[in-house]
């Protein structure tokens, strides 16, 4: 794992141009565990994992997942934001989440499923909620199209945490 911090940038400056650690957190190299410019560790005390619920079976970045939790032993939280639920989760979500439930059941996770619109705004206050001290993330590659003409979940969560995100790869 590698343990880089990041500084502010403005809305524009975030937009068009990078950062070292953003740019390390794309690469597939290692995990990056990336910390919000004026946070100071207290330890890891609740760990969030945002999660798509989906082919998690085929999840191979959970291993470095588990790698950190087993260190630190947070309590585990998993969360889902997906608009398309309401009211109960369609057969497919439960199915995932009964996998992902079975992968990390030496954390006793608890699941938590939102139907908000805006990702980021769920998970900042999920993440203020819950006393979130780490939020884990699988970021996905996008080509350079992809990155210039969408906001990336990466970039735009990685920015606006006020808690330390851990970037593992899939």
């Amino acid at each position: 794992m590698v343990v880089m911090g990041l500084t502010g940038k403005s809305p524009r400056a975030q937009r068009f141009s990078g950062s070292n650690t953003l740019l390390m957190s794309e690469r597939e190299v290692c995990p990056v565990l990336i910390i919000p410019e004026g946070v100071a560790f207290n330890g890891i005390a609740n760990a969030l994992i945002t999660s798509e619920l989906k082919f998690v079976e085929e999840t191979p970045c959970l291993l470095s997942v588990k790698r950190v939790l087993e260190y630190f032993k947070p309590a585990l939280h998993i969360l889902n934001v997906d608009s398309k639920h309401y009211i109960e989760l369609s057969e497919e979500y439960k199915a995932e989440k009964d996998k992902m439930e079975a992968l990390m059941k030496e954390f006793n996770p608890e699941f938590y499923f939102m139907d908000l619109y805006d990702f980021h705004e769920s998970v900042d206050a999920f993440a203020t909620d819950n006393d979130i001290d780490l939020i884990i993330i699988a970021p996905k590659y996008h080509d350079f199209f992809g990155k210039l003409f969408k906001t990336l979940h990466t970039k735009k969560l990685i920015y606006q945490s006020k808690v330390p995100v851990l970037a593992v790869h899939e």
